[in-house]
């Protein structure tokens, strides 16, 4: 029974770690999911931490999805949040956006993941 707790209390401290480093819905947060998503998309997930990159990729993907319905949902006045955006953009490039923007703008990391990911956006297609 002790070699089963063990690992699995190990697993517990390592997977919640990073919960209480940032708060969800930051912009450091969303930075932490992207990393995740790169590490899944290039087949680089350490075996001990697999099952959290997973969950904080697909957090990311789900993220991006939500900022995709944002972005080309019209609001008031027929506009959409990011204005420019073709109608024909990708998740996969929503996501490469976004992620890219996070890396390149650390000083964003502190502010909620929301406006800054349409600051990004609106960056791309000013």
């Amino acid at each position: 029974m002790k070699k089963v707790l063990v690992p699995v209390a190990v697993l517990i401290l390592v997977g919640t770690a990073s919960w209480t480093q940032n708060e969800t819905g930051s912009a450091y947060w969303l930075h932490d999911c992207w990393l995740a998503f790169e590490r899944v998309q290039n087949n680089t997930v350490n075996q001990f931490n697999a099952v959290a990159d997973a969950n904080h990729a697909g957090q990311f993907i789900g993220f991006g999805q939500a900022m995709e319905e944002l972005a080309l949902t019209p609001v008031g006045g027929g506009k959409t949040m990011v204005p420019n955006i073709p109608n024909v953009v990708t998740l996969g490039q929503i996501c490469a956006i976004i992620g890219k923007y996070l890396d390149a703008h650390p000083e964003q990391w502190s502010y909620p993941a929301l406006p800054v990911c349409l600051m990004a956006l609106n960056n791309a297609w000013p």
